[in-house]
């Protein structure tokens, strides 16, 4: 657990944040998606590992450790940072092969194939950890899938399964994305928080719940309504971390309205390169902090726009959105 509110201050950072910093989802920050220039990552490695607040990375795990050359990111990754993998990329390449992928599937056949695909995640956390000489891996974030087909007590058999294997000392998450709302298409479409709850309790096990702001803010309709869940996940006492990613009302230069596109906070003086319609505010921000007490890691996880932003823009981007979540850490109380 981060326990106080005491960060620490290096050189002129601006206020404290979360003790050690965030976990922030580089990748989503890249212009690169889906093709390699690693040259360009070697530079923003480079960069990152110079940005004050920066605890370490959040892993996007496909079915291994990098799209490209896991041996590449083992060798670039910093032994100090820690590091979150998240599999929704994996569930999602599992769901668009077959419908009746995932953790949550109703399906037996569906299911096992998450699974093995679960325990290939867990050998590559091992990877991270021996690569960096230490429990480097804080945290996993597995997720509901698949839409419509899906069900809480399915998922509390793979809850289960997967954590009678072992972990070490690495905290086991369900990040909840958005659920099916009747009147509106969802980005996910995956089990509602409350089954996702209803799952985790009656499964026993240690896992924890990860609120992503912009995937609950989508599910809503409402930025304000992502404190309900934030309430209902606290009051079961399974907050474990929030990870801060924005959202839109309006269509804007990263998609649709409510596209699940990473959207950074806000756009002001103070965040030039942020994203005017966006709905992450600074005070929005502050409110979620004030509502879930103790945690024990925060994300932040954000794209850029234009597309052809230079790196140097992006890493300004990053850094002023990493402020604003210091700024309202400072200001937020338990």
């Amino acid at each position: 657990m981060t326990g106080s509110r005491n960060g620490t201050r290096s050189r002129d950072d601006g206020p404290a944040g979360p003790p050690g910093g965030l976990i922030v989802g580089a990748y989503a920050t890249s212009p690169y998606r889906n093709d390699w220039h690693p040259e360009f990552e070697s530079r923003l490695f480079g960069l990152l590992s110079a940005m004050p607040g920066l605890r370490g990375l959040e892993i996007p795990w496909f079915g291994s450790l990098h799209q490209f050359d896991d041996n590449w990111l083992l060798t670039h990754l910093r032994p100090h940072w820690d590091l979150v993998l998240n599999d929704i990329g994996s569930g999602l390449r599992g769901v668009a092969a077959d419908s009746t992928y995932g953790l949550a599937s109703r399906d037996r056949l569906g299911r096992m194939s998450a699974l093995k695909m679960a325990a290939r995640l867990r050998d590559d956390v091992d990877k991270l950890n021996q690569a960096a000489g230490r429990q480097a891996v804080i945290a996993v974030e597995f997720h509901s899938p698949p839409p419509q087909m899906s069900s809480s007590e399915a998922l509390a058999e793979s809850l289960t399964r997967i954590q009678s294997w072992d972990w070490g000392e690495t905290s086991l998450l369900v990040e909840h994305c958005d659920a099916l709302v009747a009147g509106h298409p969802p980005a996910f479409g995956y089990l509602s928080l409350t089954d996702e709850l209803s799952a985790v309790i009656s499964s026993g096990t240690d896992f924890g719940i990860s609120i992503n702001w912009g995937r609950s803010a989508i599910e809503l309709r409402d930025p304000d309504r992502v404190l309900e869940h934030i309430a209902e996940v606290r009051s079961a006492g399974l907050l474990r971390s929030i990870v801060f990613s924005g959202a839109a009302s309006q269509d804007t230069e990263f998609g649709p309205s409510w596209v699940d596109a990473h959207l950074p906070p806000a756009a002001s003086n103070t965040n030039r390169f942020g994203e005017p319609a966006s709905l992450l505010t600074p005070a929005r921000m502050k409110s979620v902090l004030d509502a879930s007490g103790q945690l024990d890691w925060i994300g932040l996880k954000i794209a850029a726009r234009p597309v052809d932003l230079p790196l140097a823009g992006r890493i300004q981007l990053l850094s002023d959105s990493i402020r604003l979540v210091n700024e309202a850490w400072a200001s937020a109380s338990v």
